[in-house]
């Protein structure tokens, strides 16, 4: 019986031993099998500024003779189109207009879609949006920035800036 009671402590002090020593807690520090190593190294919004490092970028042109400018970044990542837009010199808005940014594949048909309302500065007249979307969009090459009424109407109005990426350009972007 002694001999049993001896086993069975021995056996304890091993599996105790080993969760202790030998087995490593799943932690916040300690990335799981399933995470990728982007997953742990980097939150999501420094994930978009290293994306955009390595993305192909445009300088958008007035087309309102309003001093406008701006820079627009597609990238394709993971599955996802990401596109920034950070615009300078935009004239303030009455009332509740605002700034929204579109991508564009066809204005001619109606195929581009809203990017979203951009995120306006009055005291450096800087217009920003980034927008993240599941699939490879980037055959929607063409970039608007548009002023917007703000009526409820959801068709772009007035063209602000606006460009079109180069046929060749290659918007996977590897990091």
């Amino acid at each position: 019986m002694k001999t049993f009671w001896i086993s069975i402590t021995l056996v304890i002090i091993v599996v105790v031993g080993w969760f202790l020593f030998v087995k490593k807690p799943v932690t916040k520090e300690t990335p799981q099998e399933s995470a990728t190593p982007m997953d742990n190294v980097i939150e999501e919004d420094e994930l978009k500024d290293v994306i955009f490092v390595g993305a192909p970028s445009i300088t958008l042109k007035d087309v309102a003779n309003s001093g406008a400018t701006g820079t627009a970044w597609v990238a394709v990542f993971g599955g996802r189109t990401y596109h920034r837009v950070i615009a300078h010199n935009m004239p303030e808005l009455p009332g509740t207009d605002f700034y929204e940014g579109w991508m564009v594949k066809n204005p001619a048909t109606g195929d581009f879609f809203s990017t979203g309302k951009m995120t306006y500065d009055s005291q450096t007249k800087t217009a920003t949006i980034d927008f993240v979307t599941e699939g490879d969009r980037s055959e929607y090459s063409f970039i608007v920035i548009t002023s917007e009424p703000d009526d409820g109407n959801p068709a772009p109005d007035k063209h602000i800036i606006e460009e079109r990426f180069p046929s060749d350009t290659n918007f996977q972007v590897n990091i």
